[in-house]
């Protein structure tokens, strides 16, 4: 395999275990208990043991911005789909900026 293949397939699993130790963090918040708070912050644990693995195949900079992209949108879908948060107008404007302000940086 390529480098950047190993590169993206370390990424969505960053992003997964990001996004699992969102979701697991929320439920939390609305439920209690050790267990989903533990669980959440086992979540955060492995995603940063993946990230590691992305730098053995991409620079800092690229990471962060394919990384923040990635779970930015995994965790807004998290968030409306399953949770059933909102989008508000404003809600939208700072997604659009957040992606295109990333962007610039690439």
């Amino acid at each position: 395999m390529t480098n950047t293949t190993l590169f993206y397939l370390w990424m969505i699993v960053v992003v997964l275990t990001e996004v699992l130790g969102d979701y697991l963090f929320k439920r939390w918040s609305q439920e209690g208990g050790w267990v989903l708070l533990l669980l959440g912050g086992l979540g955060y644990f492995l995603a940063s043991l993946a990230w590691a693995s992305t730098l053995r195949y991409e620079g800092l900079v690229k990471s962060l911005i394919v990384f923040v992209l990635a779970s930015l949108f995994a965790g807004v879908a998290v968030g409306v789909i399953i949770f059933g948060e909102e989008m508000t107008p404003k809600t939208w404007v700072a997604l659009a900026l957040t992606v295109g302000a990333l962007c610039l940086v690439e």
